[in-house]
């Protein structure tokens, strides 16, 4: 699985594959630097190390200019899935068969990409907290990074109901980002809708259906 980047690892290649795009040819270190206003070239050495680790690009040693863009495959998806702890055992089946299906896959409950799995048992006292107070506990903005780190990775984001607030303000970030957005359900029942599924690319019960629309 293609890992995420940082914000200072996205802003590095996109300033290398500006630069390239311009003159023919990839940045020097001293280059990246200087325009990322790193202050020191090693800092740009441990970025561009970080970047070819993840498979963003490839370098030769030895050269100053030697930088090579690894363009991702077309076509190949990566899928943020969107729902609730009760779903658990359903998200991790749906990811199996999207892996399988060829796609790369981030679930919230399954830690075995080195995943940041968080838990509102993890907290302590967590009856004396509300809304505004829990966003200060350090595990809750650790959690928060984590998934916005995949959400940001993803091109599309399938939300698997039923699902609580967090899974449904991901899809609404998800769809303002201009991602692909599609909304699973087994069975949809009579009584429980909502005008702003509206925003979703696609709301199917599905998931082969689903996974013909992810090919396309």
């Amino acid at each position: 699985m293609s890992q995420p980047l940082t914000r200072r690892e996205a802003d590095s290649l996109e300033y290398i594959r500006s630069f390239m795009n311009k003159n023919g040819y990839s940045p020097t270190l001293r280059e990246i630097s200087d325009a990322m206003r790193y202050g020191s070239s090693s800092t740009a050495f441990y970025l561009v190390e970080s970047l070819e680790q993840k498979g963003y690009i490839s370098k030769e040693h030895g050269g100053a200019r030697t930088i090579r863009l690894l363009e991702k495959k077309s076509g190949t998806r990566r899928i943020y899935l969107a729902s609730s702890w009760k779903n658990a055992e359903l998200v991790k089946g749906i990811k199996g068969l999207l892996v399988s299906s060829g796609f790369e896959v981030d679930a919230f409950c399954d830690p075995s990409e080195d995943r940041f799995v968080f838990s509102f048992d993890l907290l302590p006292n967590i009856e004396n907290l509300n809304a505004r107070t829990v966003l200060q506990e350090p595990i809750v903005q650790r959690a928060f990074q984590e998934d916005k780190k995949w959400l940001d990775w993803a091109d599309t984001v399938l939300l698997i109901l039923p699902a609580g607030k967090s899974a449904h303000l991901e899809a609404g970030y998800a769809a303002g980002a201009g991602k692909r957005l599609v909304i699973y359900q087994d069975e949809f029942p009579a009584g429980e809708y909502d005008v702003m599924y509206g925003f979703a690319d696609l709301v199917s019960s599905d998931l082969q259906g689903i996974i013909e629309f992810f090919n396309k």
